[in-house]
């Protein structure tokens, strides 16, 4: 079987656009992004200042956080940012609210989308992380990590993050 965007045709596996291969078993009992996504994500609040942030990031070990508005996804800061777009910039990390630093666009799936179709989307996109979003409020957030630790997806990990890596 393979698969390309939204068809499907007869054959003996599935091929993802960026050549991750999945059997047709696979396909058929694929979870939602729902049943494995972390549900709790550590967030910026849009008004929060670069010093907070990036004190944040360090607390708890991570490179990027979604920015919200209330709960609503906003953007996505990471280190760079505040370094590149903050610092070099000469902007105050005291009073410069992330909001001014943040990436807008933000690469995000339904809680009802099947992780293969999820995948393709990190895949395509060259990130590492998806955030679930519903009505424009954050849900959750999937990683090649929650992948890896799902059993019926950590198969398809390590070919992610190939396609992942030679893209870049």
């Amino acid at each position: 079987m393979f698969i390309s965007g939204n068809s499907i045709s007869a054959g003996g596996q599935a091929r993802k656009n960026r050549g991750t291969k999945i059997s047709s078993k696979e396909v058929f009992n694929m979870p939602m992004l729902k049943e494995v996504m972390t549900d709790t994500v550590i967030a910026a609040d849009a008004t929060d200042s670069l010093t907070e942030t990036a004190k944040e990031m360090k607390n708890n070990d991570i490179g990027d956080l979604p920015v919200l508005e209330g709960n609503k996804l906003k953007g996505v800061v990471t280190d760079r940012d505040i370094v590149i777009r903050g610092l070099a910039e000469g902007k105050n990390p005291e009073n410069t609210e992330v909001r001014e630093i943040m990436t807008s666009k933000v690469i995000s799936a339904s809680p009802d989308t099947d992780v293969h179709e999820g995948v393709q989307q990190m895949e395509s996109h060259q990130v590492k992380r998806l955030f679930i979003v519903e009505n424009d409020n954050l849900q959750g957030v999937v990683t090649t990590g929650d992948l890896a630790r799902n059993p019926q997806t950590k198969d398809i990990v390590d070919e992610v993050q190939s396609a992942i890596k030679e893209e870049k």
